[in-house]
């Protein structure tokens, strides 16, 4: 048995009403009410429409309880769930649930390699947001501070997290950089090199990722409460 979109919708929140009490009676308006709830708007009429199918389809029982009607829903989300497969296996595939079992892995496959893409151009994207911050730092359109604290948020790629580490250790270094100006040459020529590489979206040598990996494997990269992450990270640097 499939079930429409509207079906589901009116299903879940059947189930989640009753899961909060089992001996609740379910109106029309109850469904309408949690349908909105979750920035569905319906009209009242149409959801009562869609019920009475489902109570002719035997998902739904209708009784009545003084002068109102209530309605229950008879099968549970995991039962739903099964007879479900039972349809697709019996439809398309004659009843096999082993060829259903191949399709579906080899899908997972497909959708697998499909989130491997989209990571992949969303990790561009943010190398390259990375290289324009560099930019701005060695060309002092913006300080090493504020271009820290807009590094992407909650990031696993490990280059971004290379390339925030090294902008720590040069905000780290801020007083021996104005103290030696042959070490702020060479790093700042090392934090463009970065920036070259990221502007295309490509990933850093793995040893360059390693090489920072060694002194920063326990240092926040930046998070969601960015000042936070950022003085916690500057302290781990700093060993205080």
């Amino acid at each position: 048995m499939f079930y429409g979109v509207l079906e589901m919708n009116i299903l879940n929140v059947m189930w989640s009403l009753q899961e909060q009490d089992e001996d609740a009676n379910i109106s029309v308006s109850d469904i309408v009410e949690g349908l909105n709830n979750n920035d569905t708007e319906r009209a009242y009429t149409t959801i009562k429409t869609v019920m009475d199918r489902l109570v002719s389809k035997g998902i739904f029982v209708r009784y009545k309880d003084g002068k109102k009607f209530f309605y229950r829903s008879t099968i549970d989300k995991n039962e739903a769930s099964k007879k479900v497969i039972e349809t697709v296996a019996d439809q398309f595939f004659d009843g096999n649930h082993v060829q259903l079992l191949r399709f579906m892995e080899k899908e997972c496959e497909h959708l697998l390699v499909w989130f491997k893409l989209m990571a992949k151009k969303e990790y561009i994207e943010e190398r390259k947001s990375v290289s324009r911050l560099i930019y701005m730092v060695l060309t002092e359109t913006l300080c090493t501070r504020d271009a820290i604290l807009r590094f992407p948020k909650d990031v696993n790629d490990s280059t971004i997290k290379t390339a925030y580490h090294a902008l720590i250790h040069r905000e780290s270094d801020e007083d021996f950089r104005r103290a030696n100006l042959d070490y702020k040459d060479e790093q700042d020529d090392y934090l463009e090199f970065i920036a070259q590489i990221l502007q295309n979206g490509d990933a850093l040598p793995q040893n360059i990722i390693k090489s920072y990996n060694k002194y920063y494997k326990d240092a926040n990269t930046p998070n969601s409460e960015s000042m936070k992450g950022l003085i916690k990270s500057l302290c781990k640097f700093l060993n205080v």
